[in-house]
């Protein structure tokens, strides 16, 4: 049996295809997301990669789109603010699957263990990343491909079933992905076959009117409070406890332009923004150095004890945002 970090290192080296003097690739697709029992968003992917390592993603859902254009060291962004910033967010993650492997490997290996997934012998890694979350990572022995990964954290997980990869140079890409929750499907992303075989034209690269910049290497470390945001919110008021925030927080801690994406409850709203403001964050780190980032900050009382099944399943989507 191989140890824990080989596995992932392996792991992480198949699925490099946004690596140095990578092969260049376009690839698009659509996805079906449902963080609520009885709503669907769909939305559609493209992403294009050149081995100068200059790259363009766009993600769109209904009138709400997301274009990101990158080069070594930094990317831009111009994006429509709502819920959706949510599903951008939650999307460009999930397929960035060398980074998500790279992520379980910068915590403390817990178990290694032999099982079977899509009738294939795989070794499945956990690791600690916090006191309260763990990732499991399972890589097929043959190939060494992970074909799921499950983050646990505050008494619920959340699945994504990797399959349908696709060569691109000497690495592979997954071209279907399906997250579930509690046994409920959160999102399926159906990609078609990348293509390798045009040269992307320079206009593609070009930074968009009205974006903004943002530092992004490989070593990418996100923000993290260093306190307890939930402290003391628990008493302000008895229902609907649930706030998503979209701010930035900057290079030395403070969180800047906190949005409202969605919220049930002025009172408790107000009082978390005001917990925000006064919560030092220990600041997203690129190779090392402090950089302002864009964060989603959650704030859900509920856990996992919802009877409304909606509201269950929006506690899952925040499992997602979480990862």
């Amino acid at each position: 049996m191989e140890t824990g970090r080989a596995l992932l290192d392996r792991a992480a080296n198949a699925t490099h295809v946004r690596g140095p003097e990578s092969t260049a690739f376009h690839v698009r697709g659509r996805f079906v997301f449902a963080p609520y029992s009885k709503q669907k968003m769909e939305g559609t992917y493209a992403f294009a990669w050149t081995p100068q390592g200059k790259w363009r993603e766009e993600i769109s859902v209904g009138d709400a789109r997301r274009l990101r254009v990158g080069e070594p060291g930094r990317f831009v962004q111009r994006q429509e603010m709502g819920l959706e910033v949510a599903v951008f967010h939650i999307i460009a993650r999930v397929l960035d699957l060398h980074a998500n492997v790279r992520a379980a490997r910068a915590g403390e290996v817990r178990e290694v263990s032999n099982e079977r997934k899509q009738g294939r012998p795989v070794q499945c890694v956990t690791t600690r990343l916090e006191p309260k979350r763990e990732r499991e990572i399972c890589v097929d022995t043959e190939n060494g491909l992970p074909v799921s990964e499950t983050v646990r954290a505050q008494g619920r997980s959340t699945t994504y079933e990797f399959s349908e990869f696709s060569r691109i140079g000497s690495a592979w890409f997954p071209r279907s992905v399906k997250a579930t929750s509690q046994g409920r499907t959160l999102l399926e992303i159906a990609l078609e076959e990348p293509d390798t075989s045009r040269t992307s034209a320079e206009a593609l690269f070009v930074q968009p009117v009205g974006a903004k910049s943002w530092a992004n290497c490989e070593e990418m470390q996100p923000a993290r409070p260093t306190a307890d945001i939930t402290k003391g919110m628990d008493n302000v008021t008895r229902f609907w406890k649930i706030v998503y925030v979209h701010g930035v927080v900057e290079a030395d801690g403070s969180v800047r332009n906190p949005e409202v994406l969605y919220s049930l409850s002025e009172t408790l709203t107000k009082a978390f923004l005001a917990k925000l403001r006064e919560t030092p964050f220990e600041p997203a780190r690129c190779n090392g150095q402090p950089v302002a980032s864009e964060q989603i900050l959650v704030l859900d009382l509920h856990f996992a004890t919802y009877e409304n099944e909606d509201r269950f399943t929006l506690a899952a989507f925040r499992g997602l945002l979480l990862q």
